[in-house]
């Protein structure tokens, strides 16, 4: 489904989120994006892996990127400093959001610090958004159902607020 966007994706998608550039001033180390599209915000890091399962989408990311499933990150334990998964876990079935945020907190090293990013509940819960040619699911969550999925992971959160018509929240491991 990403690789019918990607290209559309690129040209309308290159300006990262204000939050994320925010929340990656001062972060040293290795940073993995989740779900990185065309590297938006990878681009904010020096040393970055950029992860997505759309092999187009990877076509343009301008650094080293990783065909795989968030699901099943293709890393060591506690392998990068640095997390993002942003505008990606509302993709998933709640069953399978569990699965991401459990490699999400693998992957992580202690003390290691992550943002999260989703869209928050206005009216229904779950509903498919079309974008071009592409029909994507969308789970809307509320800030409270967010903070206690993340905390049921393991990871604390620092900071949680609503940017627009995200809900964003900062972890660490």
């Amino acid at each position: 489904m990403y690789d019918l966007i990607a290209s559309e994706w690129h040209k309308h998608r290159q300006k990262p989120f204000p939050f994320v550039v925010e929340w990656a001033k001062g972060k040293k180390g290795k940073t993995i994006d989740i779900g990185c599209g065309t590297g938006r915000h990878s681009k904010l890091f020096k040393d970055v892996v950029g992860v997505d399962i759309s092999e187009k989408m990877l076509e343009y990311y301008p650094f080293h990127g990783v065909k795989a499933d968030a699901r099943s990150l293709p890393f060591d334990d506690e392998s990068f400093d640095n997390a993002m998964l942003v505008a990606v876990l509302h993709h998933f079935k709640p069953k399978d959001q569990v699965k991401v945020l459990e490699e999400m907190y693998r992957v992580l090293k202690r003390r290691g610090k992550g943002i999260i990013s989703v869209w928050y509940r206005k009216g229904k819960k779950e509903q498919i958004v079309s974008w071009g040619p592409a029909k994507r699911y969308y789970y809307f969550f509320t800030k409270s159902e967010l903070e206690s999925l993340v905390k049921s992971i393991g990871f604390n959160i620092e900071r949680s607020y609503i940017y627009g018509k995200n809900i964003v929240v900062e972890v660490s491991k």
